[in-house]
């Protein structure tokens, strides 16, 4: 299936579009899944199907049900890649798990939402036996009827190290996003993801034979055809920057495309001082909230700690906070014996850090605070580093959820996803980082430590 990646649509500022097949199969998926229950619902209240439907909110029940599994498929990243029907099965069983959840929320809380029971189990049964034979068959269908859109690069070689080259692997290895390369106007590269078309001279001919829907620029590119770019543009053909395709598909900024003008005479990438006011409004309030939910562990481990060695209960991890200022955040003191090993064991080293976001240090979302030494020889090395420091440090951030754990952080992709989650700062961007933080836990544990 060949559509853009949904985890970036969040951003309330991004450039790129929503595909007609991402919204197509997202409009499919819920009428199959809808229809499962209600034809489960036609088979168990046949008498008095109207009367279900007309007053005893059977709509309202078959629609809630539905989105429970599509919002938790969306989530488990099914309409990013082409899967199997082996993990297609294995997601619908997960998506099932939290629609059952669900109902017993709304059992509990007697809301009229609630679907009955045995339209619910039959509703599951009948979604886990015909989904997936759904999704398999739309696959094939959108493979043959919607073609990748094609891709001219102009300006740069393919070959060299940098942004361009990456797109166009990327392109190559996730056919999913629907967009494939057709080659580069430049000078040639044997390297290259992409053939060499020709030279600038040879526009219009490579546009002749090629037939582009998308042609990307390069804004530091020689000799461009300035007026047949504007006459293609007018004519449906979308011409963007280089930059701009970085981010939709990659869901970083480019630090190498960044300039010192952009920097200075643009603020596309500072974050809105709305979103940055409710951010750092909600992140006090959850933390508050997740305090005193957890204060019973807090006070166990605190009273361990105490009990069995003197000295204080809280440690302070000296680290980089907002515009670079000293930050120390709070843990739980390391003490070396067996009856504490519980609290290594459930990761609750880090989590005083809740009483550096309630204090207003912290963000829940947001860059992470790195070390003082390592973030003084960050600064000297990377360009445009300081840019990450503009807003809080967070628990966790876009660029975190992207680390894997298997390997070294690289510096420079973690500024350019901290570059992206500043400029797209919003709610609904720090809820989809939270979801994917705790997905990654459950499935790994918590990190032991904010940063590295």
């Amino acid at each position: 299936m060949r559509f853009y990646k949904a985890r970036i649509l969040l951003a309330p500022r991004l450039r790129a579009s929503i595909p007609p097949s991402l919204a197509a199969l997202a409009v499919c998926d819920f009428l199959v899944l809808c229809g499962c229950f209600l034809l489960v619902a036609w088979w168990i209240e046949q008498p008095g199907l109207d009367f279900y439907f007309l007053y005893e909110n059977g709509m309202l029940q078959v629609a809630v049900a539905a989105a429970a599994i599509q919002v938790t498929l969306y989530f488990e990243r099914m309409y990013e890649r082409t899967l199997t029907i082996a993990r297609v099965f294995q997601q619908v069983c997960l998506a099932l798990g939290v629609a059952f959840l669900l109902q017993a929320l709304l059992a509990y809380t007697g809301s009229p939402a609630e679907t009955p029971r045995w339209i619910m189990i039959g509703g599951a049964l009948l979604v886990l036996a015909a989904f997936p034979a759904w999704r398999v068959a739309a696959s094939v269908v959108l493979e043959k009827a919607i073609p990748p859109r094609k891709v001219l690069f102009l300006g740069a070689p393919l070959g060299a190290a940098g942004p361009v080259e990456e797109i166009a692997q990327l392109l190559k290895q996730q056919p999913e996003i629907g967009l494939a390369p057709v080659g580069y106007l430049g000078e040639k590269s044997s390297a290259a993801a992409a053939p060499c078309l020709g030279s600038m001279d040879e526009f219009d001919s490579v546009l002749q034979e090629c037939a582009p829907s998308r042609i990307v620029v390069q804004r530091e590119a020689n000799e461009m055809p300035v007026r047949r770019l504007l006459e293609l543009q007018r004519l449906g053909t979308r011409v963007e920057e280089l930059s701009s395709l970085y981010e939709s598909a990659a869901g970083r900024v480019s630090a190498i495309e960044i300039s010192p003008d952009r920097m200075i005479f643009s603020r596309d990438l500072d974050a809105r001082r709305g979103a940055v006011a409710a951010r750092d409004l909600y992140s006090i309030l959850a933390s508050c909230l997740l305090l005193i939910l957890t204060s019973p562990l807090l006070g166990l481990a605190a009273l361990s700690i105490k009990r069995k060695s003197p000295g204080p209960v809280f440690e302070r991890d000296p680290r980089t906070g907002l515009k670079g200022a000293p930050l120390s955040l709070f843990r739980f003191r390391q003490v070396h014996s067996a009856p504490l090993k519980w609290i290594r064991k459930l990761r609750l080293g880090s989590l005083p850090r809740l009483l550096n976001v309630a204090r207003g240090d912290l963000a829940l979302v947001g860059p992470a605070p790195e070390r003082l030494e390592f973030a003084a020889v960050l600064r000297e090395r990377i360009p445009f580093y300081g840019q990450r420091l503009s807003v809080k440090p967070g628990l966790t951030g876009w660029a975190q959820v992207h680390r894997n754990s298997a390997e070294m952080p690289d510096s420079i992709a973690e500024l350019e996803y901290d570059l992206y989650y500043i400029k797209h700062l919003s709610p609904a961007l720090d809820f989809y980082i939270l979801l994917l933080q705790w997905r990654k836990w459950t499935r790994s544990g918590p990190p032991p430590a904010v940063g590295r």
